[in-house]
Order: structure tokens, then sequence, then C-alpha cells
């Protein structure tokens, strides 16, 4: 099964490199999607014999997050519809999240990553998506995409390194945790959303005891 997850890997490389031979640039979106549920099944099905595993395919997740759901690295290839981005993007935060949560070997090695601040970065994305846009549909898979990647951050914050991380590198993450409480603050009643839970436990949590004197209060 490792050895199936490696070639699963390898074939996403292959899949997002520029080809000269292709007629046009991109990737076919449906072998991807294809690709990133594999691996995800792989992860949630053989979660005890990965425990101890790194996920080598980060530095490719990272990459294709940085120009499917970022602001500034906005690069997304002509043929990918708008509803594929958002998909596939849903899909590369939940490998990154669950990757995260089977093994803790994870976590020191997303940090290590020079493209880790896609995490901050995406965050801040789908937060600002999730706030401005209008159609129902697109809001309800960025509000998914958020829980996907903060669910990825609360893992982060239960170490020292993620803390600090969190404290001084990414300088969007604790920002855009107070906008989502204003966003259900503002627009749910009552706010009972999955998201939202998740943000009030990490404060309560993880937050609360590493971040004194840099979480606002909210007293």
């Amino acid at each position: 099964m490792k050895y199936s997850f490696e070639r699963l890997q390898v074939a996403f490389a292959v899949l997002t490199s520029p080809r000269e031979s292709l007629l046009t640039s991109g990737y076919d979106a449906i072998n991807l999607e294809l690709l990133l549920r594999a691996q995800i099944y792989i992860i949630t099905s053989c979660a005890p014999a990965l425990a101890s595993s790194k996920l080598d395919a980060f530095p490719l997740v990272l990459d294709f997050l940085a120009t499917h759901c970022t602001t500034d690295g906005l690069a997304v290839p002509p043929l990918t519809s708008h509803a594929d981005q958002l998909h596939l993007s849903l899909l590369a935060t939940r490998l990154l999240r669950l990757s995260c949560a089977v093994s803790v070997q994870n976590i020191p090695w997303l940090l290590a990553q020079d493209q880790c601040g896609v995490v901050d970065d995406a965050l801040q994305y789908v937060v600002t998506r999730m706030i401005d846009d209008n159609d129902p549909t697109d809001e309800a898979t960025y509000i998914d995409t958020a829980l996907e990647l903060m669910q990825t951050v609360a893992s982060l914050a239960g170490t020292s390194a993620g803390r600090q991380w969190i404290a001084t590198t990414a300088s969007h993450v604790l920002h855009n945790i107070w906008r989502i409480l204003w966003y259900y603050h503002s627009f749910t009643s009552p706010p009972i959303d999955a998201l939202f839970v998740l943000v009030r436990h990490t404060l309560e949590g993880a937050f609360i005891s590493g971040f004194r004197g840099v979480v606002p209060s909210t007293t």
C-alpha cells in the first residue's frame, strides 16, 4: 500500500508539471481529482500504516494551492473552470489536513516547507471570498475549504513550533480567525456551523495557552 501511495505522488507530480508536447497548457481536471481522491482514500484507509511517514507531495500540493487558492499567486490554467478550481482546491486542502492528522511527522515537515506560507495565504483568500462572494454555491465551498485549512492550522497550533510560526511568520492567521468569528456573528443566528465551532475551540485551547498577549482580548 505504501508503494501505491508513492506511485500516486509521482503521478501527481507528472500530471501537474508543464509538458511541451501538450497542445494546451494545464492539466486534466478529472484525472487530477481522481489522484487527489486516491491519496485521500489511502490516508484515511491506511492511517496506522502511515502514522510515522511524511507526505512527500507537500511541495506539489502547496504549489498547486499557491496558483489556485491565493490572491497574489493566482494562475489558474485557462481551460480549468471556476468550479474545478474551487473543487480541486478543496481536495488539496483536505489532503493537507488529513496528512497532519494521521502523522505527527507531517506537522514539522509542513512547517519546514519553503511554501508553508501558502497555508496562511490560502486561508486569507478563502475567508475573503467567503465574506465577499455573492454566489451561495461558491460560498459553501469556500466555507468547506476554510474548515479544512483551519483544521490544519489547529494541528500546527498544537505544537510550540506551529504557534511560533503563527505568531511570527503567518501574518494573516490570527486576523482571519477574528474575521470568521465576525462573519458568523453577523450573518448566522445562532452560529453553530462546524467552522465557527472549530475556531472557538481552537481559540479556547491551543491559541489561548500559547498566545497570551498576542490574541486580542474579547472582554
